[in-house]
């Protein structure tokens, strides 16, 4: 059971959070976004927000395939859930790094491809409209203290590895030499 139940949803059909069999209950979050663009207000009720920002069958199916990650405490092994806020960086990261890298940019199989779908510049910062696939640009993450960036760093190199237009070797079955 541990293995196959991705997450747990608690809630009083108004406020609700997201966690594993072995989180704590202050590890159980709420999920703050439907689209990934517009955080909830917090008077909001929090069950449809999650039950649609998550349970869309493509967040879901990514969710249990790139956004869980399993540690061990000392104590016994824990199951870890990306945050809304990882899961939709992550995404977003992974796009900007196809763009940004010359071969896979030009030669990328993924029909939304054609540079970042979510331009920076509607949060206020530089925009990418004008980047050109292959500059290596591939952009900032900004975090607080204690908002998860190594797992979200996890979630992304977990991500990168197996996709084939980065011919990542190890990806194809090959070792690179030492």
């Amino acid at each position: 059971m541990f293995r196959t139940n991705p997450v747990l949803v608690t809630s009083d059909g108004l406020a609700a959070r997201i966690g594993s069999l072995t989180a704590d209950a202050e590890r159980f979050m709420p999920w703050r976004t439907v689209d990934g663009r517009t955080i909830a207000p917090k008077t909001t009720p929090q069950l449809p927000v999650l039950t649609e920002g998550l349970f869309e069958r493509s967040h879901f199916l990514a969710l249990i395939q790139d956004f869980i990650v399993f540690g061990n405490t000392g104590s016994g092994l824990i199951k870890i859930i990306a945050g809304y806020h990882q899961f939709h960086a992550v995404r977003r990261a992974v796009e900007s790094t196809l763009r940004a890298i010359t071969d896979v940019g030009l030669r990328c199989a993924n029909p939304t491809y054609g540079g970042a779908r979510e331009d920076p510049a509607g949060y206020g910062l530089p925009g990418v409209k004008d980047y050109r696939p292959g500059d290596r640009r591939i952009g900032v993450i900004w975090h607080t203290q204690g908002s998860g960036k190594s797992l979200l760093m996890v979630f992304y190199v977990g991500q990168l590895v197996r996709r084939p237009e980065l011919e990542n070797l190890h990806h194809r079955g090959h070792h690179r030499p030492q």
